[in-house]
């Protein structure tokens, strides 16, 4: 067998480290690209970009257009607090404006909001945004302020304004917080209903709390022990369980609810809703019946039988049973209570 020589051991084992030190460069080069976006990469460059513009202001002074970088680049690394403090000092430029206040509607600054947004349509009085930004939470806050920029902004949103407009019309703030929920504009519904302060306004708050991700039940907890026997509060509290994926506690709620007021179909759909959720199909199919009926064949509760039937449906499919499912018309169910 041929003898290797040390030398040309060495270069062999030289040029494989050097084939291996290329490999870890190249992996760390993976690592801190853009392709990696859990790396701060692009975090380190936004700083010291930003570095960069201050120590030519502190040696310059600012600018409106210095204060308006330095605000991108704060809002591109996720600080709109600070964004909207060089903003603030970047002039009267209509998109500096519009960026100061989304900023100030994404952090709920609603003062500094609607100071912002009057400010922003002096400059650009069609802006249909800034109106409908500004409509709503005047509607919320001020209705009686609110018309002239909810009607600006009609042509553009108005399948979720009408309602709006007709609570602020009435004078109802709770009907102008359901109609802000309805449209799902969650974080105005929540300003809305917190300048009521009523057992049904804290229920709804706590529902709209829930559908942003935060806590709902210390208001949930507060609508029920002012009115406990408020069917639409009881609702409410059924639908927070049933986001906490407490589906026992959730169904007992909403029966509650259906025993306060019997002649209301919305509350057998959701009970029907409720008993699926718990795993009672039959009991499910009955009360999503029974909502048709009181209801007069409404196509609303038409259509979330419909529905369940074709989810059951697909479920037998899964299962491989052929048979229909059995309806629960024969019967009609004794309301609960």
């Amino acid at each position: 067998m041929a003898r290797v020589s040390p030398q040309r051991s060495f270069r062999s084992y030289a040029r494989a480290a050097s084939i291996l030190a290329l490999l870890v460069l190249f992996s760390a080069l993976l690592l801190v690209s853009p392709l990696n976006p859990t790396h701060p990469f692009e975090q380190e460059r936004v700083m010291e970009s930003v570095y960069h513009i201050e120590r030519q202001a502190q040696r310059d002074g600012w600018t409106a257009d210095l204060a308006r970088q330095a605000g991108d680049l704060w809002r591109q690394s996720g600080d709109l607090v600070r964004a909207a403090a060089y903003w603030e000092n970047a002039g009267d430029d209509p998109l500096v404006v519009r960026a100061l206040a989304q900023a100030y509607v994404e952090l709920g600054e609603w003062a500094r909001a609607v100071d912002t947004l009057e400010r922003l349509i002096r400059f650009a009085p069609d802006d249909s945004w800034a109106n409908f930004q500004l409509g709503i939470i005047l509607a919320a806050v001020a209705p009686d302020r609110a018309l002239p920029y909810l009607n600006a902004a009609l042509p553009t949103y108005g399948d979720s304004l009408a309602e709006v407009i007709e609570g602020v019309r009435r004078a109802d703030p709770l009907r102008v917080g359901r109609a802000l929920a309805e449209a799902r504009l969650w974080a105005y519904a929540e300003l809305a209903f917190e300048q009521v302060g009523s057992a049904r306004a804290y229920a709804y708050g706590g529902y709209v709390r829930d559908q942003q991700g935060k806590d709902g039940g210390a208001l949930l907890q507060m609508a029920v022990a002012l009115a406990p026997d408020d069917p639409q509060v009881r609702l409410l509290e059924g639908l927070h369980l049933r986001i906490l994926g407490d589906y026992t506690s959730s169904l007992e709620a909403i029966i509650g609810a259906a025993a306060l007021d019997p002649e209301n179909p919305t509350l057998y759909a959701e009970l029907g809703t409720a008993y699926d959720l718990a795993g009672d199909a039959l009991s499910a199919r009955r009360w999503l019946e029974y909502a048709v009926t009181l209801s007069g064949n409404d196509p609303q509760f038409a259509a979330i039988l419909a529905a369940f039937d074709a989810d059951q449906q697909a479920l037998l499919d899964v299962l491989g049973v052929t048979d229909e499912p059995t309806s629960a018309t024969a019967a009609t169910p004794t309301p609960v209570g």
